[in-house]
């Protein structure tokens, strides 16, 4: 009984020291990312199922961007009227060319599309969100700093 409840013991100071290592990697200020003329060309995609409500601000928050940008709306088995709240908003439509059933589907089949233009980067976001007015100059920095994927935040 005494050789299980070392193990056990090791075992947890094992996990104890792996996470105590974890929290000091978190100290670690990151290093600052420079700011550059904008060079990538992003398409913000958003797949958007029954958002007519709010899928009009989130379109002019990323027109209000300052940064050139194109932008596309892909419809996701709408029941209420999101493509044409988008395109009042400023907003492209993606057509689905076959049915799709859920986010995946549409962003695949976004993807498939956009892929043969000449894009540098994607951008997805929800229906549901209103982005900085410098979000994509932050991310074109970010990829000129050598990042080949970034999250922004809010």
């Amino acid at each position: 009984m005494q050789q299980v409840i070392s193990g056990a013991m090791l075992a947890l100071k094992l996990v104890s020291a792996y996470f105590l290592i974890v929290a000091l990697f978190a100290l670690k200020k990151p290093k600052p990312i420079p700011r550059a003329n904008p060079k990538t060309r992003f398409a913000c995609v958003i797949a958007a199922r029954n958002e007519e409500r709010v899928i009009g601000e989130l379109v002019q928050s990323l027109l209000q961007q300052n940064y050139p940008k194109t932008l596309y709306v892909m419809p996701n088995n709408c029941t209420d009227h999101t493509a044409l709240a988008a395109i009042r908003a400023g907003a492209a439509i993606l057509k689905p060319r076959s049915e799709v059933h859920c986010k995946g589907d549409a962003l695949h089949e976004a993807f498939e599309t956009l892929l043969r233009k000449d894009y540098d980067a994607f951008c997805v976001f929800d229906a549901d969100n209103v982005v900085d007015a410098d979000f994509l100059s932050r991310m074109n920095d970010a990829f000129l700093a050598g990042a080949r994927v970034t999250k922004g935040a809010m």
